[in-house]
């Protein structure tokens, strides 16, 4: 379950996402429905349209994508031994 502020980093980390983390990042989410966008199309759309497809996947799964998950892990694992 995705709580106001998981949205607001799920949104900021996707923001921040360049288009080969987006479109891996939409392959990686566990879904219960198949993503069938072919690479052809992928590669297509705009990058804004990406990011969005990828919000709306991980909203409706009501997770967030592998790759912001490690990187917030990384980041507290880091705060917390630069706190010491």
């Amino acid at each position: 379950m995705l709580l106001a502020q998981d949205i607001e980093r799920l949104l900021q980390g996707v923001a921040e996402m360049d288009r080969p983390h987006v479109v891996h990042a939409l392959h990686a989410v566990p879904c219960p429905f198949p993503i069938d966008f072919t690479d052809e199309y992928l590669a297509s759309i705009s990058i804004e349209r990406l990011r969005h497809l990828l919000v709306a996947v991980c909203l409706h799964v009501k997770m967030m994508p592998p790759q912001l998950t490690a990187a917030q892990s990384a980041a507290a694992d880091y705060a917390g031994r630069s706190a010491v």
